[in-house]
C-alpha cells in the first residue's frame, strides 16, 4: 500500500512541477506595464497655453475725493447710473462761498478800473503822438519855409542890386551924355567940370558893370553880401556925383533961369537922378540887412520849431512810459485779482465733483451730513459695461504676447489683449497685461478672480517640450523615464526650463528621437519591460 503511495507522489509531482511552470509564466506575462510614449522633437517654436488668474476690475474706475472741507449735502445713491459730468455729491461750505463771490467781485471791479487806467494813458499817448506829429510837420515846414525866405531874400536883394545898376546906368549915361556944347562960349568953367565929372562918372560906371557881372556869378550868402557892400559904395560914389554934378549946374544957370536950355534940362534930371540914387541906396542898405539877418531871423523859426520837436519827443517819450507802464500796473493787478479769484474758484467749483465718466456708482464711503476734510474718499464709481482683468506675466512670456491676441477668460469667453505694460517690474521680472472679454458677460463680476488662458508661440531654438506630468520633479533633481529599443525602461536626469500650463521645456537630459514614458498615472522603474499602447 505504501508502494503504491509512493509511486502516485512520483508520478504526479512532475505534473504538479509542470502546472506551477505554467502559471509562473501567465503571471510574468500580466506583469508588463501598459503605457503611452512620446518621441522626442526638437522644435524652433513652442506652441502651448499659458493660464494666469486676475483680478476683475472695471476698465473706467475712480475713487473719488474730497478737496474742499466742508459738510455733505449730497451723494449719488449706490447702483445708479451715472453720466459723465453728473455731478456726484455736494459739499456745503459758507466761507468758501463767500470768498468765491467777494473775490469775483473784486477780480470784476479791478478789470474795469485798470481797463479805465489803461485807456486814459493811451489817450494820453495818442494826443502826444498827434503833437508829436504836427510837432515834425511844423519843423519840416519850417526848415522848408527857412530855405525858401532865404531864397526869396536872395533873389529880393538881386533884383534891388539890377534895379540900381539900372537906374546907376540911366544916371551914368545922363552924366557921360549930357550935351551943353552949345554953351561951351559962355560957360568954359562949367563945360570943363563937367567934362570931369563925365570921366569919373565912366570910371564909375565900368567899376558898376564889373560889379554887375560879379553878383551874377554869385553863390552863397556871403559873396552877395560882398557885392551888395559894394554896390552900396557904388552908389554913395554916385550920389556924390549927381549932388556934384547937381550943384554945378544949379550954379552956371544966371540967376537959375533958362528955362528949356540944356543945362536947366540936365539940371532937372540932376535933380532927378538924385532922388533916385537916394531910393536905391535905401534899397540896397534894406536889402544888405536882409541877407545880413538870413541865418538869424529865419534861423530862428527853425530853432523854435526844433525846440517845439524835441518838446514833443519828451512829452511823447513820457506818454509812453505812462503808457505802458499803466499797462503793466494794470496787468499786474489784474493777475493779483485772477490769481485770488483762482483759488476761491477752485474750492467753490470743487464742493461739487461731476462723474469722470459714465458709469454706476458702486459705494460710499461717507453718509450725507458728514463733515467732510480735504482728500478723504466719498465715493466710488465705475464702468461696467467694460471690464479688465489684469495678470502678471513672465518677462519671457509677455514678449511672445501681442496686443489684439485673442484669449480665453474662464474658459467660456472670448478676450482679447487690451494693454501691454510698456516697463516690467524688475524686483519680480513680471509684466503687467489687461485684457478684456469682447462682449459685456454678467458673470464677469468686478472684484472677483477670473482665469486667463493666452495660447504662446513661444521662439525657443532647439527646445524641446514635453507634458509636465512626464516628469518628476524632486527636491535631488527631476528625471525622466525613456525606453530602449526592448522596451525596457531607463531613468534619465533632466534639466527643466520654463513651464507652460501642461508642458515644460528641457533643457538638458534628452535627445531628439528618444521615447519618452507618459505616465498618465502609472507607476514605472528602471529596468521594467513595458508595452506600448500609443506613441505621439
Amino acid at each position: 500500500m505504501r508502494k503504491i503511495s509512493i509511486l502516485l507522489i512520483v508520478l504526479i509531482l512532475p505534473l504538479i512541477l509542470a502546472g506551477c511552470g505554467k502559471q509562473e509564466e501567465e503571471t510574468e506575462a500580466t506583469i508588463k506595464k501598459q503605457v503611452e510614449i512620446q518621441r522626442i522633437v526638437k522644435q524652433d517654436e513652442i506652441n502651448a497655453d499659458l493660464v494666469l488668474n486676475g483680478t476683475i476690475v472695471p476698465k473706467e474706475y475712480s475713487v473719488i475725493r474730497s478737496l474742499t472741507p466742508g459738510t455733505i449735502e449730497y451723494l449719488a445713491p449706490v447702483g445708479s447710473q451715472v453720466y459723465m459730468g453728473q455731478p456726484l455729491f455736494s459739499i456745503r461750505d459758507s466761507g468758501i462761498e463767500s470768498g468765491y463771490f467777494n473775490a469775483l467781485q473784486s477780480y470784476e471791479q479791478t478789470k474795469v478800473i485798470t481797463s479805465q487806467r489803461v485807456q486814459q494813458a493811451e489817450l494820453a499817448l495818442n494826443s502826444s503822438q498827434a503833437r508829436l506829429d504836427f510837432a515834425e510837420i511844423n519843423f519840416t515846414n519850417a526848415k522848408f519855409n527857412a530855405e525858401q525866405n532865404a531864397q526869396t531874400l536872395e533873389d529880393a536883394a538881386l533884383v534891388s542890386y539890377n534895379s540900381s545898376y539900372n537906374t546907376s546906368n540911366r544916371i551914368l549915361i545922363f552924366l557921360s551924355d549930357g550935351d551943353i556944347s552949345n554953351y561951351e562960349y559962355d560957360y568954359k568953367n562949367v563945360l570943363t567940370a563937367y567934362t570931369q565929372i563925365k570921366i569919373d562918372a565912366n570910371n564909375q560906371f565900368l567899376e558898376a558893370a564889373e560889379k554887375f557881372l560879379e553878383l551874377e556869378s554869385t553863390t552863397n550868402k556871403d559873396e552877395l553880401l560882398d557885392d551888395l557892400n559894394q554896390i552900396h559904395d557904388f552908389l554913395l560914389a554916385l550920389k556924390t556925383t549927381a549932388d556934384s554934378t547937381a550943384t554945378l549946374l544949379q550954379s552956371s544957370i544966371p540967376g537959375g533961369e533958362f528955362p528949356g536950355s540944356s543945362i536947366s534940362f540936365a539940371y532937372s534930371n540932376a535933380l532927378s537922378a538924385q532922388i533916385d540914387i537916394n531910393f536905391h541906396i535905401t534899397d540896397i542898405i534894406a536889402a544888405i540887412n536882409n541877407v545880413k539877418n538870413i541865418d538869424t531871423n529865419l534861423q530862428l523859426a527853425v530853432d523854435q520849431a526844433q525846440s517845439q520837436l524835441d518838446l514833443a519827443n519828451i512829452e511823447f517819450s513820457n506818454a509812453t512810459i505812462a503808457a505802458q507802464s499803466a499797462k503793466d500796473g494794470a496787468e499786474l493787478e489784474q493777475n493779483i485779482a485772477q490769481s485770488q479769484f483762482n483759488g476761491a474758484a477752485y474750492s467753490y467749483n470743487n464742493l461739487t465733483l461731476s462723474s469722470p465718466f459714465s458709469g454706476t456708482i458702486l459705494s460710499h464711503f461717507v453718509t450725507a451730513g458728514e463733515q467732510a476734510s480735504i482728500g478723504q474718499q466719498l465715493i466710488e464709481v465705475g464702468n461696467l459695461d467694460i471690464i479688465e482683468i489684469s495678470v502678471d506675466v513672465d518677462v519671457d512670456f509677455a514678449k511672445a504676447i501681442s496686443l489684439s491676441d485673442e484669449v480665453m477668460i474662464d474658459e467660456q469667453y472670448a478676450g482679447f489683449v487690451a494693454e501691454i505694460e510698456p516697463i516690467g517690474d524688475l524686483t519680480s521680472g513680471k509684466v503687467s497685461i489687461k485684457v478684456q472679454s469682447q462682449e459685456r458677460q454678467q458673470d464677469l463680476v468686478a472684484g472677483s478672480v477670473a482665469e486667463v488662458k493666452f495660447n504662446l508661440k513661444y521662439k525657443d531654438i532647439n527646445s524641446i517640450v514635453i507634458p509636465i506630468k512626464a516628469a518628476t520633479i524632486e527636491a535631488s533633481g527631476n528625471y525622466v523615464f525613456v525606453i530602449d529599443d526592448n522596451n525596457i525602461v531607463s531613468r534619465k536626469s533632466v534639466t527643466l526650463g520654463k513651464i507652460f500650463s501642461d508642458k515644460v521645456s528641457v533643457i538638458s537630459g534628452l535627445e531628439e528621437n528618444d521615447r519618452l514614458v507618459l505616465l498618465n498615472g502609472v507607476f514605472v522603474s528602471e529596468g521594467d519591460e513595458i508595452e506600448i499602447i500609443s506613441e505621439q
